[in-house]
């Protein structure tokens, strides 16, 4: 063996008096430690921060819960009473269908009954008169808590319900604009509504109110199918709010 690989080797074997003391020292060290009672510490802080941090996501999760059964509160309060105003317009809207069905029906007859033709007319004069509430999601979208709703689907739902709102109403002022610009400006210049005579303007021969009457029934039509989606949605948020609220509040 070369002798410088024989003297390298006895200077990692050997140990100064220094280096023997401190390794006795550290044995002695190590086994004097008690590490039962130090794995049973350590443990005890794991758990106490284990618990910690579920207790802290437990009322987390009870806050969100909490707000969220606010909202779906909210949201059940506005959507009934929005299902409650839509069912009397769509019932006022029957009404008026069927003046303008009689309306139609004398037209077609050539039945002499102007004075009943008269009353008549002034159905043509009604408007579409709906008015949804979207409060609860105005506030809920402005404050950026629509997401404490967690059901994905439920949000959809909800944004999807309000938009038919909306269209609902374009297909109301339709009707609202061809009244107030159409039918409205003729019937007070041709009809007298101030006396029981029937005066001289025929309905019959009149092609331009014919038109007048056919055009607001399609209207009006238009607006009440508007009105029958718009409360089926309604109905079906309606149910998926309930569920929601059940399971929020168990």
């Amino acid at each position: 063996m070369p002798q410088f690989l024989f003297t390298f080797g006895k200077r990692l074997n050997c140990h100064t008096p220094n280096e023997h003391y401190n390794s006795v020292h550290m044995k002695k060290l190590l086994i004097s430690i008690d590490w039962k009672s130090k794995l049973i510490d350590l443990f005890i802080v794991v758990i106490g921060i284990t618990i910690a941090f579920r207790l802290n996501t437990w009322r987390e999760n009870l806050k969100c819960n909490q707000t969220e059964k606010y909202y779906l509160q909210s949201f059940q309060r506005e959507n009934a009473a929005n299902k409650a105003a839509l069912i009397k317009s769509l019932n006022y809207c029957d009404s008026i269908t069927r003046n303008i069905d009689t309306l139609i029906h004398l037209l077609r007859t050539r039945e002499k009954n102007d004075w009943w033709m008269k009353r008549l007319t002034l159905s043509m004069a009604a408007q579409g008169d709906y008015n949804p509430s979207t409060t609860i999601l105005n506030n809920i979208t402005f404050s950026s808590e629509f997401a404490t709703i967690q059901d994905p689907d439920l949000r959809e739902q909800i944004i999807s319900t309000y938009n038919s709102h909306d269209a609902t109403l374009r297909a109301q002022n339709i009707l609202s604009d061809f009244v107030t610009s159409q039918v409205t400006p003729f019937l007070w210049k041709n009809i007298r509504y101030g006396t029981s005579e029937d005066g001289t303007y025929d309905f019959r021969k009149d092609p331009v109110f014919e038109n007048l009457v056919h055009g607001y029934r399609l209207l009006l039509q238009q607006q009440m199918t508007g009105y029958k989606e718009n409360l089926a949605g309604i109905t079906q948020l309606e149910k998926a709010l309930n569920a929601r609220a059940e399971r929020v509040g168990q």
